[in-house]
């Protein structure tokens, strides 16, 4: 078992021989390029399957909820959002200038 299927999220956790599918590029390593077109139906499937198994462990939460939990967080925050409140005029710092120069 790697260190990966114990908790941790690292790919650098990776343990030689590991095939639990989560962890098996090393921190630098890019990912591989795979033309689709150049697969097997046989091939096609068993990544749909793979990506429905990583699909199904997801956490999933109802769109309601967290458009209340986004909500509150945006409301909670709402009194120290400069967009929101607006900034100072002595510490904005684009506010215009009084003075002007005239460059003849």
């Amino acid at each position: 078992m790697c260190r990966r299927e114990e908790g941790a999220r690292s790919p650098a956790s990776r343990q030689p021989g590991c095939r639990c599918g989560g962890c098996l590029l090393y921190v630098g390593q890019k990912m591989p390029v795979i033309n689709i077109e150049d697969l097997t139906e046989k091939d096609k499937l068993k990544m749909e399957v793979d990506q429905l198994k990583k699909e199904v462990t997801l956490e999933r939460m109802l769109v309601s909820k967290c458009c209340e939990e986004v909500r509150d967080y945006v409301e909670e925050r709402s009194g120290e959002d400069p967009l929101v409140k607006g900034i100072p005029e002595d510490k904005n710092p684009f506010k215009e200038l009084k003075g002007g120069c005239v460059i003849s």
